[in-house]
């Protein structure tokens, strides 16, 4: 590979590193302990997000909800709440609740079934309160989790996945990823900041 072709490789490895990432200014962050859940039909199961960072302004207030879509692979799409729940603060009767501890936020489903398998969406909402029950959106962050179910069985435990560490092009804090290339007694060396 010769010098150019190396300097284009790296050309583009950068350029890849600013197209993977939103670029924002916010500084609330949603993650989730667990990237995955194996979980046997009839178990229960909490799935975990957590909020870190700051909100926009001090007397802004957070709110979390959890979308939910049977794709693995997809996106979660609005107004698709865990069960087809319409109303997104749980209903016991259906086997989901949800709750919040300090910094995380969590849904709780009862009685798993097959159709429960897929991917559920966590986000938190910063809103700045203005008048009456209203709120003005600051920013938002999500995160997600996959939950694969199994054949029913004696042991009701569910298996918990920790997500594969950061990767150099999708860190949600500040990152200097260094590039060092070495072509015949060349050495191309570039410092690539990113901030988001």
């Amino acid at each position: 590979m010769g010098f150019p072709a190396v300097l284009l490789l790296l050309l583009g490895l950068i350029a890849a590193a600013e197209a993977s990432g939103d670029h924002h200014d916010h500084t609330l962050h949603v993650s989730a302990p667990h990237a995955s859940y194996s979980c046997p039909e009839g178990a229960n199961v909490t799935l975990l997000c957590t909020d870190s960072g700051a909100l926009a302004q001090p007397k802004d207030r957070v709110q979390h909800f959890w979308l939910y879509t049977p794709h693995g692979d997809q996106r979660c799409h609005d107004h698709s709440h865990p069960r087809g729940l319409k109303n997104p603060h749980g209903n016991r009767s259906v086997g989901v609740v949800y709750g919040t501890q300090e910094k995380t936020f969590f849904v709780t489903l009862l009685d798993l079934k097959q159709e429960d398998q897929g991917r559920y969406c966590c986000i938190s909402l910063d809103l700045q309160p203005k008048d009456h029950h209203k709120a003005s959106l600051q920013q938002t962050a999500h995160n997600h989790v996959l939950l694969t179910i199994t054949p029913r069985r004696n042991d009701t435990r569910c298996s918990m996945f920790v997500p594969p560490s950061q990767s150099m092009f999708n860190s949600p804090t500040h990152t200097h990823t260094h590039f060092t290339f070495k072509h015949n007694n060349q050495i191309l060396t570039a410092i690539f900041k990113k901030i988001w």
